[in-house]
Protein backbone atom coordinates (compact mmCIF):
# COMPACT_ATOMS: atom_id res chain seq x y z
CA UNK A 1 0.00 0.00 0.00
CA UNK A 2 2.92 2.56 0.91
CA UNK A 3 4.23 1.77 -2.73
CA UNK A 4 0.92 2.33 -4.37
CA UNK A 5 0.27 5.48 -2.80
CA UNK A 6 4.58 6.63 -3.11
CA UNK A 7 4.12 6.28 -7.10
CA UNK A 8 0.77 7.80 -7.12
CA UNK A 9 1.27 10.90 -5.38
CA UNK A 10 5.19 11.96 -5.46
CA UNK A 11 6.68 12.85 -8.73
CA UNK A 12 9.91 11.66 -9.20
CA UNK A 13 9.78 9.56 -5.83
CA UNK A 14 12.96 7.72 -5.97
CA UNK A 15 15.30 11.21 -5.74
CA UNK A 16 15.55 11.07 -2.36
CA UNK A 17 17.91 13.50 -2.31
CA UNK A 18 15.54 16.49 -3.76
CA UNK A 19 13.95 18.61 -0.93
CA UNK A 20 10.91 18.57 -2.82
CA UNK A 21 10.67 15.15 -3.30
CA UNK A 22 11.81 14.80 0.71
CA UNK A 23 8.99 17.34 1.73
CA UNK A 24 6.49 15.40 -0.50
CA UNK A 25 6.99 12.52 1.48
CA UNK A 26 6.99 14.19 5.18
CA UNK A 27 3.13 15.73 3.78
CA UNK A 28 2.24 11.96 2.57
CA UNK A 29 2.55 10.43 5.47
CA UNK A 30 1.10 13.81 7.98
CA UNK A 31 -2.15 13.39 5.69
CA UNK A 32 -2.21 9.25 5.73
CA UNK A 33 -1.80 10.17 9.61
CA UNK A 34 -4.71 12.03 9.70
CA UNK A 35 -6.94 9.98 7.46
CA UNK A 36 -6.22 7.31 9.88
CA UNK A 37 -6.78 9.16 12.69
CA UNK A 38 -10.04 10.60 11.49
CA UNK A 39 -11.34 6.62 10.91
CA UNK A 40 -10.18 4.95 13.88
CA UNK A 41 -12.43 8.39 15.51
CA UNK A 42 -15.40 7.38 13.50
CA UNK A 43 -15.52 3.53 14.04
CA UNK A 44 -14.65 4.09 17.30
CA UNK A 45 -17.43 6.28 18.27
CA UNK A 46 -19.74 4.72 16.43
CA UNK A 47 -19.20 1.10 17.89
CA UNK A 48 -18.58 3.26 21.37
CA UNK A 49 -22.47 4.67 20.86
CA UNK A 50 -23.54 1.32 19.91
CA UNK A 51 -22.44 -0.68 23.30
CA UNK A 52 -23.11 2.40 25.48
CA UNK A 53 -19.13 2.48 26.49
CA UNK A 54 -17.80 5.78 27.28
CA UNK A 55 -14.45 4.49 28.05
CA UNK A 56 -14.41 3.46 23.88
CA UNK A 57 -16.03 7.06 23.19
CA UNK A 58 -13.17 8.89 24.82
CA UNK A 59 -10.67 6.48 22.81
CA UNK A 60 -12.19 7.65 20.06
CA UNK A 61 -11.77 11.51 20.70
CA UNK A 62 -8.38 10.46 21.91
CA UNK A 63 -8.04 9.74 18.35
CA UNK A 64 -9.57 12.79 16.95
CA UNK A 65 -7.70 14.89 19.24
CA UNK A 66 -4.24 13.11 17.76
CA UNK A 67 -5.39 13.72 14.46
CA UNK A 68 -5.04 17.31 15.18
Amino acid sequence: MTDFLVKRFIKNSTDVNDPAVRTAYGNLAGAVGIFCNVLLFGAKLLIGLLINSISVMADAFNNLSDAA
